[in-house]
């Protein structure tokens, strides 16, 4: 038997696998009739993210960015969109989950820093000559 599998004389059993790998079946009944089936397990690629990479900005700056490696894009707030503008107030984290072809998932996150805005002043200093 395949080391994946549970328990190979079960009727029910569990296969784990890594790589797409070919199994055989043989079923027998009481009365000694044998049938035997192969049947592939193929496994699928997950999609592979790419998001940005723990940028950060300056409170009141916008980031645009666009997450690519899926098909479809799915963010927390439910959004759809691989092209995203974001304006956080505070550092924050953010999730998307992302599918392929085979409908095959993966879930990934980055995390954005923001730094708090600052204002400039510059004083004004004469100076006169004697």
């Amino acid at each position: 038997p395949h080391p994946g599998l549970s328990n190979a004389s079960d009727s029910a059993v569990t296969v784990t696998i890594s790589e797409t790998t070919t199994f055989k079946v043989s079923i027998s009944n009481d009365y000694g009739c044998m049938d035997t089936l192969a049947y592939t397990l193929q496994v699928l690629p997950l999609p592979e993210l790419v998001l940005p990479s723990d940028p950060t900005i300056c409170e009141g700056d916008e980031l645009t960015f666009r997450v690519t490696g899926a098909t479809s894009y799915e963010w927390e707030d439910g959004s759809e969109n691989d092209f995203r503008t974001i304006s956080p107030i505070h550092t924050s984290t953010y999730t998307v989950e992302g599918t392929n072809q085979y409908n095959c998932h993966v879930i990934d996150s980055f995390k954005v820093t923001v730094f708090p805005a600052f204002d400039l002043h510059i004083q004004r200093y004469f100076l006169h000559r004697r």
